[in-house]
């Protein structure tokens, strides 16, 4: 008759050496995952700005497409009125006049160069 083997899981109590072996390895693995849980902080930080950089502009974009339209700064034409003592603005393509206000104290002390004698 041969002799034949197999595997079983029996108990094996660990010795001192394999306990330091085990405590390393227990060791190393702890401080890598730390790392790994510091660089996905990390990681997950930056996405979470890129996220919400986004979505800001997601909900930017749509009150612009909800309101029809957004104020933007316009080089306009500026012209002081000293006999009605206003000044005026107008729209650089339609000449439209897009503001109109009071002059002021100052303004009105400025000469405008119009000669009262010819």
């Amino acid at each position: 008759m041969s002799i034949k083997y197999d595997y079983i899981t029996l108990r094996h109590t660990f010795a001192e050496e394999e306990k330091k072996e085990l405590g390393v390895a227990m060791a190393e693995a702890s401080v890598k995952k730390e790392s790994l849980d510091e660089n996905f902080k990390v990681l997950k930080s930056d996405f979470k700005g890129q996220i919400d950089s986004e979505d800001a502009k997601i909900k930017m974009n749509a009150r612009k497409l909800q309101n029809g339209f957004e104020m933007r700064p316009t080089k306009c034409q500026k012209e002081y009125q000293p006999d009605s003592r206003e000044v005026v603005w107008y729209h650089p393509e339609s000449m439209e006049i897009v503001k109109r206000r009071t002059m002021t104290a100052d303004e009105l002390q400025m000469d405008f160069g119009f000669d009262d004698a010819e």
